[in-house]
Parts: C-alpha cells; structure tokens; sequence
C-alpha cells in the first residue's frame, strides 16, 4: 500500500476488525446492508404463489422492512437497537453475529410448514403464537415477550440476541402511552401507513389484544395481571418500530443515549465542542454526587472526592478539582478510514494528569440515575464502578495542600497547608461556596 507524504516503498496496514461498528453510517451501516441483502425480492418471490401469504407473519416481517414508504424508518429503528448493543462495550458484533440475528428477526427458525400449522389452528393461542412471530417480537425478553412454541431447543441463545434482548423497549414503562394503547390501539400515537404489506398482521394484533382477560372477566386476578402486563409489553413494541412521530427515541431503555451520541455523532467541531460541554458537567456533578456531596453549587462547579472514609463521620473532608480541569475525549484510530468505525465511548481526561475514566453507555446511565438520586448497589459498584475507582485513585494520588470541611454541606471551611522555613503553616478560612467562592484544590 502506498500513503502520501511517506516513502516511495511499499508497506503494510494492519486493520484491527475488532474496532468494526456494525452501525457506523446511519443508512449506509452493515445493519441497513445486510438487512437489505435478506430483503431482496428474489428470496421471497416463491411467497407471492403461497396459499397463505396474506396471513403469514414471516412474509409480514419481510414486507414491513422492505415497504416503500415506512420501510426505512422501521430498520433505522431496528439499527438504533443494534447502536445500544454497541455503546454499552459488553460484546463486539461480528458479521456472523449480525447475520444471525437478522435472520431471527424475519424468521424467528420457523418454515412454511410451521406457519401453515399455526394458522389452521385458530385457537387463542395459535393466535398469541402468531403474533410472537411478528419482528416486534423478535428481541423481547422471555419474560415479557409471547412465548414461540416449535420444536426442539430455541436457537436465539446467541450472545448478540441475548444483549439485544436487554434493552428490550417492551419492558420500559409509559404510563400515559400504556394508557392510550390499552384504551385506543388505532388513537393511541400517529401509525405509520404500509403500501406494500397485507392489513392482516394489524388484524391479528387486534384479535390478540381482544382476547386479553380483563378485570371484570371470571379470570384469576393474578392471571389477568399477568396478561395485561403482557400485552401493553407488545403494544409498547409495536408502537416503538410503527408510530409516526419522535415519540419512539424516547422508549429506549437508556435516558442518556443522546448525551453520548451528541458527542459521538456531532456534525461540527462546534456542536462537538457543545456537547463534550454539557457531557463533561454531567458526569462530573453525579461523580461528586456519589461521593456524597449535597450542596448544588460544590456539585456543579467541582469534582469533589471525599477523603475521609470514616463512617458516619461528623466533619466530611473533600477534595476539589475544578470541572474546567477536564475535558471530554473521543478516541479514534489511526486506520479509520479503513473500516466501519463508530467510537463507543468517551473518555473524561484530567487536563495535565493521568487520570482517564472511559464512559460506556452502561456507566454513563448508571451515572446519570446517581445525579438524581439513586443509591448504587454493591453490585454496582462492584461491576460498572470499577472504572470509576480507578479513576478516583488516581486523582486522590496526585499532591494537595487544602481540603474542605463541612459538617452540613451548607456551611464550609477551607484548611491549607503552607511549607515555611519554621515549619508548615496551617490556616482555616471560611468559604461560601458559589461558582467563583473556592478556589481549586
């Protein structure tokens, strides 16, 4: 290979496939070629001569990706899944791993046979069956999700099906949305039109949703409690990939998706520069958060890292760092333009120190919920904190001569320290914390 600006010889890149992003490129990513490779109209022609082509959900499945008019924003929905597997860094996404659940998506290991079979049933649960068979079903969680009956052992127990299983948007709850799907299913949101699909999946989602015991029905109560539950899990599905509107970016299990894609996605160094910006007050305000600082002004303005450990302690003593004193940094490789790359994470830098803490999308949530109020668990900090720890230490590790002390996180004094000849001079002054009162630690 030859590279301008290098010597005329001939050399080698080594390209790291590990850093391949499956949903690097928005319309262009793997997932939006790969989906459109299984959609072609020459896999499914033999299709258009089946007996019960207009009822069978594999052919539903297929007809909705690849529709005209909605197609696009359905698989750019379905891509928007594969982007949270990505950002949360448990598991890299090969192709193979893509294929296969692309191929679980549209067909869920079922054949013409098995269709037939279940739609010459006709009973409630052939129905349910059925309606486990849609796409939206396709990465629901066992546990709220229609359950598929066929034989044998379930292939979907691969790694990637398994992740995408956890950010199932069924098992996030909407209680105004819950609300207008269970009382309204065609008012509920503004539905998207398909011009190349048959109208009976959407007649089956609505046989299906009238069958649901309700309250008054002679049903076990906790069996009714178990079927609603259910049921507003597949209606929050289905109006996730098919409602109109913007409404869906807001049904993602993850709140803060957007302050990391802002800074990854950013089409500007200025709206880059934003973005790292607020990411940056984010984090460090919940860091100080779970250090147990309570004071919004200390919170807002300064890392604060406790430096006593002493439980129940009467003075608290902190450290401050100066939130200008750090910045966001996205990593990029050298070889980017070889592959399809996507960052996915971000990195919190101390100007002039070692200390990095690398954000996933798990450790950013997991922070944000820290900012307002959340309590982490030992298996939180055990597990997403351990980043953080390190972070912490090496922070405390560098050199101080002052701590702040407070008793009541409203009233706070400083202690320094000053080398002199004589010996060390230690001073205490009151401080009133504010944006400009405390001067870095």
């Amino acid at each position: 290979m030859r590279f301008p600006n290098c010597s005329t010889r001939e050399s080698a890149l080594l390209v790291n496939l590990n850093l391949r992003a499956v949903t690097a490129g928005g319309t262009t990513s793997l997932v939006e070629q790969q989906l459109l490779q299984l959609l072609q109209p020459t896999l499914w022609a033999p299709c258009s001569t089946c007996s019960v082509r207009e009822s069978c959900p594999l052919l539903h499945n297929a007809s909705t990706l690849r529709d005209s008019n909605s197609g696009p924003a359905v698989r750019e929905r379905i891509r928007r899944l594969f982007e949270v597997v990505h950002l949360r860094r448990r598991a890299h996404v090969t192709m193979r791993d893509l294929r296969s659940a692309l191929s679980w998506l549209l067909l869920r290991d079922h054949g013409c046979d098995d269709v037939k079979a279940l739609l010459a049933r006709g009973d409630e649960d052939g129905s349910a069956a059925l309606m486990a068979l849609n796409y939206t079903e396709a990465f629901a969680d066992p546990e709220a999700g229609l359950p598929v009956r066929h034989e044998g052992p379930e292939r979907a127990v691969d790694r990637l099906v398994r992740r995408l299983r956890e950010a199932d948007v069924g098992r996030v709850n909407h209680p105004i949305l819950d609300r207008h799907l269970d009382h309204d299913i065609d008012g509920a949101v503004p539905w998207m039109t398909f011009d190349d699909r048959s109208p009976v999946g959407a007649a089956q989602l609505r046989r299906y949703a009238s069958n649901v015991p309700r309250p008054s029905d002679d049903v076990p109560f906790p069996n009714v409690v178990d079927a609603r539950r259910q049921l507003a899990a597949v209606l929050r599905r289905w109006a996730y990939f098919e409602r109109r509107d913007s409404g869906w970016e807001e049904m993602l299990p993850y709140t803060s998706i957007g302050l990391l894609e802002a800074v990854i996605i950013a089409t500007s160094d200025e709206e880059r520069e934003q973005a790292c910006l607020v990411l940056r007050d984010r984090v460090v305000e919940a860091v100080s958060v779970a250090e147990g600082v309570r004071n919004p002004k200390l919170r807002r303005n300064y890392l604060a890292l406790k430096v006593s450990r002493i439980k129940g302690a009467a003075i608290r003593s902190y450290r401050l760092f100066p939130k200008d004193g750090f910045r966001i940094e996205v990593a990029r490789p050298a070889h980017e333009g070889f592959l399809e790359f996507s960052p996915d994470a971000v990195e919190l830098v101390a100007v002039g120190g070692p200390a990095r803490l690398r954000i996933s999308l798990d450790l950013l949530e997991m922070m944000e919920l820290i900012r307002h109020g959340y309590r982490p668990t030992a298996a939180d900090l055990q597990g997403l904190f351990v980043n953080l720890l390190i972070f912490r230490n090496e922070l405390v590790a560098t050199t101080f001569d002052r701590v702040l002390l407070s008793s009541d996180d409203e009233q706070f004094y400083e202690v320094s320290a000053e080398g002199r000849p004589e010996g060390i001079r230690l001073a205490l002054v009151r401080h009133e914390i504010d944006a400009h009162a405390v001067e870095g630690a």
